[in-house]
């Protein structure tokens, strides 16, 4: 961060990871309903290619119309690198962000 005398800045980010045989991107969108839900948070999805993720199995989260994250099905070479034998799904919201809104 070019605005900082230390050149970064600190970044609240919530992130969830579930790994286990039948995960899918549905299951992963009902916990972000529900959090989202809990918090009285409106949110909208939008389709995304991100590497990180399969294709067609992921998507960016935006709040008033402003991007606070991604999440989906993790890409099985993503994976693999890190030497996981499970599918997972990953969610990352940007909390900085989305409270500034």
């Amino acid at each position: 961060d070019n605005t900082k005398d230390v050149g970064c800045r600190d970044v609240l980010k919530l992130s969830i990871v579930n790994c286990h045989s039948n995960v899918n991107f549905t299951e992963m969108k009902q916990v972000l309903d529900y959090l989202f839900n809990t918090l009285g948070i409106q949110y909208e999805l939008t389709e995304v290619e991100h590497e990180s993720f399969i294709k067609g199995r992921n998507a960016k989260i935006k709040h008033n119309n402003e991007y606070i994250g991604n999440f989906g099905e993790i890409n099985p070479k993503v994976l693999e690198n890190f030497g996981i034998e499970m599918p997972c799904t990953g969610l990352e919201i940007n909390l900085t962000e989305l409270f500034r809104l």
